[in-house]
């Protein structure tokens, strides 16, 4: 037979059609010059070599940040790199991800058609069933905005279950090594393990109907241990992984604040008509434009084309073929088909979560398995391409069924359906199967800061900036809009906020960072990027805030970091500008352990780390600390539960105590007490008359110790006057009257430092100024002895002074504005908002919308710390949203989500800069679908507060009072690395040595070689397996709060080493050991059949 004769069969012309179909539908979405780039994307063309190290090596992400245990798959993206390494091969870079994710679309339905072909035996059917799994709008939405893993996923899901039947069906070793290849190259949707998860759904279907059919339990077994193998290389270390990262994925503040919102996003699409016409919310997608700060429908061709009668009527018709292709294959009693049916019914559960029935098992789930429903947040996209697929094959077969029944049309019938599966899909050749948006020129100035990365130390960390929002989807004027793509081009690590949500460690270095720049703090500022082991600085001027319309101040941002003596300005790529920290860091460095601080409790989560400046280098003790903190952190931008103070509002005073337990015998230490003129800007002091003098004494809280108040003496301020009987003083700064003839409040607030104006007054009309400069004053903290040698209890008492930086009875005086968004233009016909005040009390209710409750306070000092209280009871929906608004800098200083209960909240509002005042408080119920946000708010209470001082009480012990210098340099340390997991040093006896990672349990030290040797080899099994005979440090540190250390023995050659690697090691074994073993098996048959 001819190549020409070959070519006309139906199995192979089909096939033929959808490759040329796929090469045409390239060529009208391809912007020649341009990068498919934005939203969520994995480019390892910036560095290819790079990025095979790093999925090759991947249970520990070391250039994410501060490192992190890998709470994704990154081991699953090897194949893909290796694709994209072949087509780099032949194209621009540029063009590679347009064509690998071209490729994974025509390769999903090729597959599919032959899989389709062994259902029905019709290769009409099974062509015209192909386009419509390839162009259906579901599997549209997937690839508008495309991720690899999702593409992939589309190819896997026909690929593997077409090999996973002919294994199951002839379970020899070509078809298990066919399987295994198929598993294998199409790894890469188990990159977000629960896209894999959904492909398993399908896989266990198929397993269990043949082994209900067949009884064949061997074949299955094998057939299973064969998908596993293949997977096994990113498989087995990911259960370490999803054990131990599940927890901080799903507390991280972004995932606190979104991952609710997301779901009902989700959930608005989840009724039966959404489902069945694979109608999800990437549909309805907003999509800011920055060029013009305008909103915008992300798919606004495709949201139209679906609402066309004539498109309705088509979609209706073939899911009508579907629907009875379900019924036909049920009456023939097909079982190759039940698996899928079985599966299109479970994707179907998860999908329509706001149905009857459905809607409770979804909840159900949510509720009973916590981390389960953080993962499937996004139930569309992790179950739309499994339910599209099912809802496909029994299109086809419904298909085949009419084709076969009026044979006589046949070739009407497929006529008229391939017309209207190119009416459906007609925006795809258009230009939109991806988003215009996407399609990006990137600017030269990235790659020549690729390059120039390139040739410097791969261990230098580089912190990113400008730091101006937690949120982790960026703009930048040149149209990238996103996670960003920065690291996959830098060999060094990266703090990047994308990696935020899988490491406590980021997002605390992101909030000092942030504190430091936003107050222009030098000295803070170096301490952050010391403490980090931070090398180089980039400064990406391209990015927008798009949080506001306010432009980022990149002048002052420069001018901050140039004024640094420590930053050099290493190059400058038009907006990339590349800074130098002219200090040492090293990976792997000591530090005396007689001079390095112990210190407990230390926070979870704060803007300033008040231990570093105090003490230097430090670590974590819980058995014999040097610095007890009373108060660790008074951050309150999580949540309420995050809060790491206790705290009871009271009707004329409010209490703090602290959380953690002093169980320590504190007979050697003092309690350090700052001065509030050394501390706060805000100093209150109270305010009396004596022989023709003003007396200003600074009002301490009350400190009580159990059960005994401290006595806190200060030497009070005396301010002579001349004028005779005063009645009034006024402190014009703060616009506070202090009445002499009268009773009430006697507390007035000074600025410090800076000079404040106090006119006094009497009743003869005769004022007199007196200016008092607090920054000539010399205050310094006071050390007094514990009135017990142990701490049971602990209470700071304030009292509530009602001035005018104090708000109170907002809502009884009526000082607040409500307001309704319905969402405009974007609103749907459910959208609503309401706001019902009831004496001191207002509820806020939304649909699709938000409802708001905000007020202007003109008066706080944005140098001036505060805290705010309010009672927030919790009705329905997404909880309250809370903001305080800097108007100057037109940015929110602190966000946080109230809880879904009735509570009394306690924020700490912190200082934001050093200029301006005046803060907007804004309570927001918001509704992001069909569901009603409903919440009340009440009593909301503000004053300022001594937030540094409170952190600044501190139990000290006599030794390190003692020593006035607590500095305690990093000693350089020789080291070498083999891997991200595997590092060799040489220590010294009874040192901390320190692995500039962020803390986890897996990172251990062993001692393997006392000998006195530099490490400039690693090899031997000793090296390699240390724990079989290495000495294991036992006392492991946390440095700095967020370092691995440990404190070492005999010293000497000392490995460290990331346990969970040999896991990865293991699967690596696995997935080499199962390919050599099934090829040989096929290669050995071969040969056995040849000789026979």
């Amino acid at each position: 037979m001819s190549t020409l004769e070959k070519l006309k069969k139906p199995y192979i012309l089909f096939p033929l059609l959808l490759i040329l179909i796929e090469v045409i539908l390239f060529a009208l979405n391809y912007k020649p010059g341009t990068f498919l780039v934005g939203w969520d994307n994995i480019m390892p063309e910036f560095n290819l070599k790079l990025n095979f190290d790093r999925s090759f090596f991947s249970i520990w992400q070391e250039y994410r940040g501060l490192g992190v245990l890998d709470g994704l798959s990154h081991a699953a993206n090897f194949f893909h790199t290796i694709y994209i390494w072949i087509l780099s091969l032949f194209l621009p870079e540029s063009a590679v991800r347009y064509v690998y994710i071209h490729l994974t679309h025509m390769v999903g339905g090729v597959a599919f058609f032959f899989l389709l072909r062994k259902f029905t035996k019709n290769d009409v059917a099974s062509f015209l069933g192909s386009l419509f799994y390839m162009f259906n709008i579901g599997v549209v939405q997937m690839y508008f905005a495309p991720l690899e893993v999702f593409a992939t996923h589309f190819t896997a899901l026909p690929l593997v279950a077409l090999f996973a039947i002919n294994a199951l069906e002839k379970t020899n070793n070509r078809n298990l090594l066919f399987l295994f290849l198929a598993c294998l190259l199409t790894t890469q949707q188990g990159f977000v393990p629960t896209i894999f998860t959904a492909f398993s759904i399908m896989f266990f279907f198929i397993l269990l109907i043949n082994v209900l059919r067949t009884h064949q339990i061997k074949s299955t077994f094998i057939v299973l241990l064969v998908v596993f193998a293949a997977n096994a290389f990113w498989g087995v270390p990911y259960i370490y992984s999803a054990i131990h990262t599940s927890e901080n994925i799903a507390n991280s503040r972004i995932n606190q604040f979104s991952s609710e919102e997301i779901f009902y996003r989700n959930q608005s699409f989840g009724d039966i008509k959404s489902v069945a016409t694979l109608n999800g919310f990437m549909i309805d997608t907003i999509e800011l434009n920055p060029t013009n700060f305008t909103n915008e429908y992300f798919m606004n061709t495709w949201r139209n084309l679906t609402k066309n009668p004539i498109y309705i009527a088509i979609y209706i018709s073939f899911l009508s073929t579907a629907i009875f292709g379900i019924f036909y294959s049920l009456k023939k009693k097909n079982g190759q088909t039940l698996p899928f049916l079985l599966t299109l019914l479970t994707a179907f559960v998860f999908l329509a979560n706001d149905t009857l029935f459905f809607k409770q098992i979804n909840e159900l789930i949510r509720s009973g398995f916590p981390l389960l429903g953080e993962a499937f947040r996004f139930p569309f996209t992790k179950f739309i391409t499994l339910f599209a697929f099912c809802l496909s094959i029994f299109l086809t077969i419904g298909l085949s069924a009419i084709l076969v029944k009026f044979k006589k049309y046949q070739i009407i019938l497929a006529v008229l359906i391939f017309i209207g599966l190119a009416f459906t899909s007609y925006p795809a050749f258009r230009g939109y199967f991806t988003s215009p948006f996407l399609k990006l020129k990137l600017p030269t100035n990235y790659e020549k800061l690729f390059t120039e990365m390139q040739g410097l130390k791969s261990d230098g960390r580089v912190a990113l900036l400008p730091a101006q929002t937690f949120w982790n989807w960026q703009y930048r004027d040149w149209g990238q809009r996103g996670s960003g793509f920065i690291w996959y081009g830098l060999p060094q690590p990266v703090t990047e906020r994308a990696f935020d949500p899988w490491s406590p460690q980021d997002e605390q270095f992101y909030n000092e960072l942030a504190f430091a720049v936003s107050n222009q703090d030098q000295t803070l500022f170096q301490n952050v990027i010391e403490k980090y082991d931070i090398k180089y600085l980039l400064l990406d001027k391209s990015t927008l805030n798009t949080l506001s319309r306010k432009e980022i101040n990149y002048d002052s941002l420069e001018k901050f970091l140039e004024k640094d003596p420590n930053i050099s300005k290493k190059s400058q790529y038009g907006k990339l500008v590349l800074y130098e920290i002219n200090k040492p860091v090293s990976t792997i460095y000591s530090l005396n352990t007689k001079s390095t601080k112990g210190v407990y409790p230390n926070y979870n989560f704060e803007k300033e780390d008040g231990i570093y400046s105090l003490t230097g280098n430090y670590i974590t003790d819980t058995k014999d600390p040097n610095v007890l903190n009373l108060f660790p952190s008074l951050y309150s931008e999580k949540t309420q539960g995050d809060l790491e103070f206790n705290f009871q509002n009271k009707t004329s005073e409010y209490i703090l105590s602290p959380k953690n337990k002093i169980p320590y015998d504190l007979s050697n230490y003092s309690l350090r007490i700052p001065s509030l003129f050394q501390a706060e800007f805000l100093v209150p002091v109270e305010v009396s008359l004596e022989d023709s003098n003003l007396i200003l004494t600074p009002a301490y809280p009350e400190i009580i110790i159990n059960g005994n108040a401290l006595n806190i003496e200060e030497e009070p301020i005396i301010l002579p006057i001349s004028i005779a009987d005063p009645t009034l003083a006024l402190f014009l700064e703060t616009k506070q009257n202090i009445y002499f003839d009268r009773d009430g409040n006697k507390i007035a607030y000074l600025l410090n430092p800076a000079e404040n104006t106090i006119e006094v007054r009497n009743e003869e009309g005769e004022a007199e100024k007196i200016y008092l400069d607090t920054s000539e004053l010399t205050r310094e903290a006071t050390y007094t002895s514990l009135p017990e040698n142990k701490i049971n209890t602990v209470q700071i008492v304030f009292p509530k002074s009602k001035t005018t930086i104090s708000q109170r009875d907002i809502i009884k005086n009526k000082n607040f504005k409500l307001i309704k968004n319905d969402s405009g233009k974007f609103a749907s016909s459910y959208s609503a908002a309401e706001s019902k005040v009831s004496g001191n009390q207002i509820t806020l209710e939304a649909v699709d919308g938000s409802s708001e409750l905000s007020f202007y306070a003109p008066d706080l000092y944005h140098q001036g710390n505060y805290i705010m209280f309010a009672k927030s009871d919790y009705v329905s929906g997404l909880p309250m949203r809370f903001y305080v608004d800097n108007d100057t800098e037109n940015k929110a200083e602190i966000e946080s989500i109230f809880p879904k209960k009735d509570t009394e909240i306690a924020l700490v509002i912190p200082k934001s800069n050093n200029y301006f005042k005046g803060y907007g408080f804004h309570f927001i119920e918001k509704s992001v679908g069909k569901e009603k946000a409903s919440g009340k708010i009440s009593n909301i209470e503000i004053y300022p507060f001594p937030a540094k001082f409170i952190r600044g009480l501190q139990i000290i012990d006599i030794e390190t009072l003692a020593n006035q210098n607590n500095s305690n340099p990093k000693i350089k340390t020789e080291y070498r690395k083999a891997n991200t997991a595997f590092y060799q040093t040489y220590t010294k006896p009874g040192e901390y040595i320190v692995l500039s990672q962020a803390i986890d349990p897996g990172w251990a030290a062993y001692e393997v070689n006392s000998s006195n040797q530099s490490p400039t080899t690693i090899n031997g099994l000793q090296e390699t397996l240390p724990f079989l005979s290495g000495n294991k440090l036992q006392e492991k540190k946390l440095i700095n709060n967020w370092a691995n250390g440990w404190k070492t023995e005999k010293g000497g050659s000392t490995v460290i080493v990331y346990l969970p690697s040999y896991l990865q090691y293991l699967g690596q074994a696995i997935t080499i050991g199962a390919l050599l073993l099934l090829s040989i098996l096929v290669i050995t048959h071969r040969k056995h059949h040849k000789n026979d």
